[in-house]
């Protein structure tokens, strides 16, 4: 079971909290979320902005319900960086321990550059930050395989660097025939129908509270009525009704205990 990463469309107004706009989305669609992040620029405060979701599983919807209403949202595709340090594309700059690296020349110096142009990554005549590098190129074609077949960007990059000429299908069913994989989709498998249970187990306890509320409240108003007309009247069979209700008022309270403690009731 993997994880997809989608751009929700439409801007949300950033006044809703994420745990907010969370459970709205677990509610309101058949989806697992185990992430959430807002896209907005530094040092802005925008009133709406998009939101990038992860959620849990391979189906790929179209549209989610938010607020009674249906939003497009997109597979996300994360583009290359590379370290401000080295620009390597295999690490991030904080974990970065080598020299700081020109990203003209690809030599360290601390002056101004003065050599040719020479690219650090495929080492050919360009800036290590030019977008037209094969090696950027082929980072874009890793990121892309990694958003529709949900695996890592190592996974990716060893994939696409092992069989270059192999068709996808082959890739896709080997891949899938590896051993760690399987037991990574069981765990996440296991993940998700804990947490189903968890919320079916939710939506039948507040089911049972609300039933056991509006019971209460009409044989509370029965009652009321009963207790006037025994006031007016000492007729013993407006006595024998008034308690046969309060004997079902007693026995669903009964009942209500006994679910709550797992138990079951015998038929008399």
């Amino acid at each position: 079971m993997g994880k997809h990463h989608y751009k929700i469309s439409s801007d949300i107004p950033t006044a809703t909290s994420l745990e907010e706009l969370a459970s709205e989305l677990s509610c309101s669609n058949d989806i697992v979320i185990t992430h959430m992040k807002r896209f907005v620029k530094q040092n802005t405060q925008p009133e709406a902005a998009p939101v990038l979701i992860t959620i849990l599983g391979t189906t790929l919807p179209e549209y989610v319900k938010i607020w009674f209403i249906h939003q497009r949202i997109n597979l996300f595709i994360d583009r290359p960086r590379t370290c401000n340090k080295c620009f390597s594309f295999f690490h991030a700059t904080r974990t970065c321990t080598l020299n700081s690296t020109c990203h003209q020349c690809g030599q360290i110096h601390a002056s101004t550059c003065q050599g040719p142009i020479h690219c650090i990554n495929c080492k050919g005549n360009h800036s290590a930050l030019d977008k037209n590098c094969p090696h950027y190129i082929k980072e874009i074609k890793v990121f892309k395989y990694k958003a529709r077949h949900y695996v890592t960007t190592g996974e990716a990059r060893r994939i696409l660097n092992q069989r270059p000429n192999t068709d996808l299908a082959t890739i896709v069913k080997s891949n899938i025939c590896n051993t760690d994989l399987e037991n990574a989709l069981t765990t996440k498998m296991e993940v998700l129908f804990q947490r189903m249970q968890e919320k079916i187990d939710q939506q039948m306890a507040a089911m049972l509270t609300m039933i056991e509320k509006t019971v209460d409240t009409l044989l509370q108003k029965l009652l009321q009525m009963f207790s006037c007309a025994e006031s007016q009247s000492s007729s013993p069979n407006r006595k024998k009704v008034a308690n046969k209700f309060h004997l079902v008022h007693m026995n669903i309270s009964d009942l209500r205990k006994t679910i709550d403690k797992g138990g079951t009731t015998a038929s008399s």
